[in-house]
């Protein structure tokens, strides 16, 4: 089967970049031949345009290079690993001359993420487009969102109708699916949890800068940084290791200069290495919980407090699967930490769990396209 896929792949995030080389390589795996629909969403704007390196500001000047020398490294890295990606898609080509298939599955991410749809988008990511005899599925879905809004539920109810299937990545998305008329919604997971260690150590790269032991602190947003530092500094003081941090969406110059200097621009191969050689992790990032899973390496998940507080479901959805939803902390407790730190985890009981999760993404997939 010839199978197109819309999902956020084109942003400077590893866990977008790396969930599109799972779906599409778990689809390669059951004999179908997919590709990627590389539409230009409004975020998707070219690293090679001169307005993109452009700034009022001083600050701002570094922020863009800054930004786009990461932009160009994960461009590198999805040219490898993604294919057809060179090719854009605006709305009125995808309307007007739209790519042939046999199926179209949108997702994983946030692609049904209201906040990085223009009102024009949602059309897209519910592949209301294409020869209307082609299947439409999603794969592991995700809002972002906790609740949708009134208009936005009455505009997409139309395009969830005509979805021969439906999955999302979170629990409360089957919720919200049934806001917008379907009570067919399956819990899936999330297409990085498709593959397993040994598939993502063959697309790891060489980390030349990280030689000794360290703690790697892996952090989306700004509003764990008090947090992060407390839980760091608690656990080098047990450990006695240094710590490597990678940092995205940083506010401030002073990290965005050493992102520059000191080895946080790195792409998605280098950070599955960095990852997966840490003597420990301290993450907010969902993929970041995924891939010490994976990797059997030892963590602690920061909640994420107030407007970013949804983020969290798909972090607590996932830790319940394994059973190990005690190491997500909202708040910094000095023996709370010292506890999980302490205690050990029982990998086969994760692996088994991962395994029966895993499977039910497999069932789903081979039911919706065969």
């Amino acid at each position: 089967m010839k199978i197109g896929i819309v999902t956020l792949h084109a942003v400077r995030n590893y866990g977008a970049v790396l969930q599109a080389y799972a779906l599409q390589t778990h689809l390669l795996k059951m004999g179908h031949s997919p590709f990627f629909i590389n539409y230009e969403f409004m975020w998707n704007s070219s690293i090679f345009h001169p307005r993109s390196w452009i700034s009022r500001q001083p600050p701002g000047v570094v922020s863009k290079i800054y930004d786009n020398c990461l932009r160009y490294k994960f461009y590198q890295y999805r040219c490898r690993y993604l294919p057809d990606i060179t090719r854009k898609y605006s709305r009125f080509e995808l309307l007007d001359t739209p790519p042939v298939a046999d199926a179209f599955i949108a997702g994983s991410d946030q692609v049904w993420g209201p906040k990085y749809l223009r009102p024009n988008d949602d059309f897209v990511v519910w592949l209301g487009f294409g020869d209307e005899k082609a299947r439409r599925i999603s794969y592991a879905a995700s809002f972002g969102l906790s609740d949708l809004a009134d208009d936005i539920c009455k505009k997409w109810s139309v395009f969830a109708r005509k979805l021969n299937h439906v999955s999302v990545r979170e629990k409360d998305g089957v919720d919200l699916v049934r806001k917008l008329g379907r009570n067919d919604a399956v819990f899936v997971p999330d297409p990085t949890l498709l593959l397993t260690a040994p598939e993502y150590r063959l697309i790891a790269a060489e980390d030349k800068r990280q030689k000794t032991p360290y703690i790697f602190l892996y952090l989306l947003g700004a509003t764990n940084d008090v947090l992060a530092a407390s839980v760091l500094k608690h656990i080098r003081q047990y450990s006695k290791i240094g710590a490597s941090y990678v940092r995205l969406y940083s506010p401030h110059i002073y990290n965005l200069v050493r992102g520059l200097c000191g080895g946080a621009l790195i792409d998605p191969g280098v950070w599955l290495t960095r990852l997966m050689k840490a003597e420990y992790v301290i993450t907010n990032s969902f993929h970041g919980l995924v891939f010490c899973l994976l990797f059997h390496r030892p963590f602690i998940v920061l909640l994420r407090g107030r407007d970013e507080a949804k983020m969290n479901n798909r972090i607590l959805s996932l830790l319940d699967v394994v059973g190990l939803s005690q190491r997500a902390i909202d708040k910094y407790e000095c023996d709370l930490i010292t506890y999980i730190h302490s205690s050990g985890i029982d990998w086969k009981h994760v692996d088994a769990g991962l395994a029966a999760f895993r499977k039910i993404g497999i069932d789903y997939l081979n039911d919706a396209l065969s």
